[in-house]
């Protein structure tokens, strides 16, 4: 079982409902224990009993099931150096370098859907308008929103508005009370990510800033959130992004639509086996005319990757900063050849005490009699066959560099590679150095 599924096993109480990626031998079979909300492939996400986690993923037809991974915005700046924030800007010419539809006879997207999922939309913005004032969106889902029963959809998270009722907002003194759909946790004092992103794909320039690619596109759009037991996330996850595809995918019809997704994480093998990767897959090839485009992130330089070779016999340290006062765990997930056997010891900062992870185990993190993280070690992924070492430590965990200690024990390939998750902190560093 992987790491993650046993942290998300051992959290909350065995009746808490959580959502999980399956990937069946049949997706037709039935399965004890397991509700089957979005489908591709043989990849299914999936509503389970937390303490049914371990019957579910022992039942013969699942050969791989994984906890849903969480998914940040793509930064643009050092979102830890609040200087760093861009000023407001004053001027607002456009010029050349704004513009970015080429000239020529383009197409304009007409009878193409653009989807966004992304942080925040200002449905009233222009841009999004037809010029009878209509919206240019077929829906938006919000899926932050308290679940309304008066309002139930298949996923059982979040509000899902329809054109008419935003038009019907659209005609009220304030549309977003009216809708009640509120920008508010999405807007840093810049406007939002998703009102961005969505004017440069796919705005039509009747607020007369610069036209989108799109301009004439349908549209849809998704407000990433991750709904759990205590309720919604800012932060939206695996299963919220699969289950968003296959919103689209329903809205859409047989019309050709292409989504963009600026978002994304830095843990995992990074091969494409994942089984949301998968399901990404599945989803584009089960119909003519889409596209997934997602964004490549701005990490050059912020020390969230480590490589090398490890040979037989040799020692590898990674030392890793962990500043604290973080929110979420910090995470650090090391792949190796399945072929291979590594140690893995992880030593405390300042002569703290080293705990050592043998292949196929889980040990306790443990500093001054407080337990602050738990070390895996797991051997053979199922979907791509590779050992995977994860690393959790609690936002309490002391800051300064801890090392991580690699020793070649059995050798036939050696090559490494370990990430950072980079939404473990909004402190300064939490990197390799």
């Amino acid at each position: 079982m992987e790491p993650a599924l046993l942290e998300l096993y051992s959290e909350g109480t065995p009746d808490d409902e959580v959502a999980v990626i399956l990937r069946m031998a049949d997706p037709l079979l039935p399965l004890d224990g397991v509700r089957v909300v979005a489908r591709f492939g043989n990849i299914a996400t999936v509503r389970v009993r937390r303490g049914d986690i371990p019957g579910v993923w022992s039942q013969t037809p699942v050969l791989s099931m994984k906890a849903a991974k969480l998914y940040g915005p793509t930064p643009t700046f050092d979102d830890s150096d609040s200087s760093a924030l861009p000023e407001a800007a004053e001027d607002l010419e456009v010029r050349p370098s704004d513009l970015r539809r080429p000239e020529g006879d383009l197409p304009t997207g007409e009878g193409v859907l653009v989807a966004h999922i992304d942080w925040g939309l200002d449905f009233a913005h222009p841009d999004f308008r037809h010029p009878d004032g209509r919206t240019r969106l077929l829906a938006l889902w919000d899926q932050s929103a308290p679940f309304d029963p008066a309002a139930p959809n298949r996923y059982g998270y979040g509000r899902i508005y329809s054109a008419a009722e935003i038009d019907r907002a659209l005609a009220a003194d304030d549309p977003y009370a009216a809708l009640g759909y509120c920008l508010a946790p999405s807007d840093s004092g810049h406007g939002c990510h998703g009102t961005h992103c969505m004017g440069i794909s796919a705005g039509n320039g009747r607020s007369g800033g610069p036209m989108g690619l799109a301009p004439e596109a349908g549209l849809m759009f998704v407000h990433f959130s991750t709904a759990t037991a205590e309720g919604p996330s800012q932060l939206g996850d695996s299963v919220a992004f699969l289950e968003a595809l296959k919103f689209f995918e329903q809205l859409a019809g047989d019309r050709p639509f292409v989504v963009n997704a600026s978002l994304g994480r830095q843990a995992g093998q990074h091969d494409g086996k994942t089984l949301t990767e998968q399901g990404m897959d599945a989803f584009l090839l089960a119909g003519n005319g889409r596209c997934l485009s997602q964004s490549f992130g701005n990490y050059f330089d912020r020390g969230i990757h480590a490589t090398g070779v490890l040979r037989p016999g040799q020692t590898r340290t990674l030392g890793l900063i962990v500043a604290g006062g973080g929110i979420l765990p910090n995470e650090v997930d090391l792949w190796y050849p399945g072929i291979d056997r590594f140690g893995v010891i992880l030593r405390a900062p300042e002569g703290g005490p080293e705990v050592r992870a043998e292949p196929g185990k889980r040990v306790q993190v443990t500093l001054h009699g407080r337990k602050v993280g738990n070390l895996y070690h797991r051997i053979g992924d199922p979907n791509n066959g590779d050992n995977e070492v994860t690393l959790f430590l609690d936002p309490t965990a002391p800051a300064g560099r801890w090392e991580l200690i690699l020793i070649g024990q059995d050798i036939a390939n050696g090559r490494f590679h370990a990430w950072v998750e980079r939404t473990a902190s909004r402190a300064p560093p939490y990197a390799f150095r």
